[in-house]
């Protein structure tokens, strides 16, 4: 954990330059569900491109949380779940004052420490090992969405996020499916399943903390 916060903390600081540009704190609130907390601060250098850091953690126990809000997401969660991420990268757009598409790149830094429940065949029927597995994954995402511009500081997110990372070892590692945090989940369970690539939906609601006195101008044109 010492390690996770050190890099985000080195990736942040250079951010706090490019001053005459805005700096947005935002909070992905798809991963609530699976209860994974994703924050991410973007800093614009430019007027159509961005700089990003983002850090999160994710703390399921099923005898604790009971319940998930979507019984879908069940094949998700194992006995117990905790992880952590890191994120740096980027995203470019064309500006506008009301909605805008962007392309995002990063690279991640996802730490997972579980306890699996695995099922096998016995003479006395069905067996459940309980089977602790940690590790990092690292990965490269893409992320395709809009920013919808709300009223005040206040902007949205909305995205679909593909990660690239090294597959899980599903009969020694990893249940067959499995989310990791902050690149998403697998595509076990689909009919277009991609081993390699994890896929989550982004609905982030951030705010301009260094207001951006250059958009301001523009929505007045």
């Amino acid at each position: 954990m010492r390690f996770f916060a050190w890099l985000f903390i080195t990736a942040a600081l250079p951010l706090t330059s490019f001053a005459q540009y805005s700096t947005y704190v935002g909070l992905n609130f798809t991963p609530l569900i699976i209860k994974t907390y994703e924050a991410h601060l973007e800093k614009r250098v430019t007027k159509s491109a961005s700089l990003e850091v983002g850090t999160g953690f994710r703390l399921q126990n099923r005898e604790l949380n009971g319940e998930l809000i979507l019984p879908a997401m069940k094949s998700y969660v194992a006995k117990r779940n905790f992880g952590a991420f890191v994120t740096v990268g980027g995203r470019i757009y064309n500006w506008d004052k009301y909605e805008y598409p962007y392309f995002g790149l990063h690279l991640i830094a996802s730490y997972y420490n579980e306890d699996i429940v695995f099922a096998r065949a016995d003479s006395a029927g069905v067996v459940y090992d309980i089977r602790p597995s940690k590790g990092v994954s690292f990965g490269v995402s893409g992320v395709l969405g809009m920013v919808l511009n709300l009223p005040g500081r206040f902007k949205l997110d909305i995205a679909g996020q593909m990660t690239y990372h090294k597959v899980r070892d599903r009969a020694k590692d990893a249940p067959p499916n499995y989310y990791l945090a902050g690149m998403g989940y697998n595509t076990y369970a689909t009919s277009f399943e991609i081993p390699s690539l994890l896929f989550q939906p982004v609905v982030t609601l951030k705010y301009d903390i260094v207001k951006n006195r250059r958009d301001e101008l523009r929505k007045q044109e």
